[in-house]
């Protein structure tokens, strides 16, 4: 990460607003995401990288084995959180999002899953985003392959990734990379969503 990283936080931030703008998370502002992302940069276990172009940040990926203490790591930080958040908290519908926000990081997926479907990896790939400008420019392939390595350097061998059930042009992607759809899940609510494993190289 860069020297400026609140600097860096904040162009994550704002591309995942821009690039992942079908999510919940981005409803909480950009100030949020950049804690978020803070968050999982000083998390020992997760990943995020970055590449930069034009003097400013144009993809990132990050993953986690866990949302867990990248949830706490948040809560270790109330008053910058709470700041993040105050104009959400008055919106009954956005609280009751995030407590199913809270819930998916402390409840293992696995355990919501039946016991005969196949176990899943622990490593998960939480977002990845790419500036319009950049767009088939090879920056999305650098930064999943950038991934699997940094993934596999930690000891994992696969991670899963969870793909709204709408969005064809991340399928396409995914399925290009050589990660498996294995099932159908619903993370929020009714909202559909197929997992996909990507198995590493050892």
């Amino acid at each position: 990460m860069s020297a400026n990283c609140k600097v860096v936080y904040e162009e994550v931030a704002k591309l995942h607003a821009s690039g992942i703008d079908q999510g919940f998370l981005p409803s909480l502002g950009v100030s949020f995401l950049a804690l978020l992302y803070e968050a999982i940069d000083s998390s020992d276990d997760a990943i995020l990288l970055v590449e930069y172009g034009h003097g400013s940040v144009v993809g990132f990926v990050s993953g986690a084995p866990s949302l867990r203490p990248i949830y706490k790591a948040l809560l270790r930080r109330p008053i910058r959180l709470i700041s993040t958040l105050w104009p959400v908290l008055l919106s009954p519908v956005k609280l009751w999002r995030i407590l199913e926000l809270m819930v998916y990081a402390f409840w293992s997926f696995d355990e919501k899953t039946e016991s005969a479907s196949p176990a899943l990896p622990d490593f998960e790939l939480i977002s990845i985003s790419v500036s319009l400008d950049e767009r088939r420019s090879g920056v999305a392939l650098r930064l999943y392959e950038g991934l699997k390595k940094a993934a596999a350097e930690k000891g994992f061998d696969a991670f899963k990734i969870i793909v709204g059930d709408e969005l064809d042009g991340a399928h396409k992607f995914y399925t290009r990379m050589g990660a498996v759809p294995i099932r159908k899940t619903s993370v929020h609510g009714d909202a559909a969503s197929i997992i996909y494993v990507q198995q590493l190289s050892s």
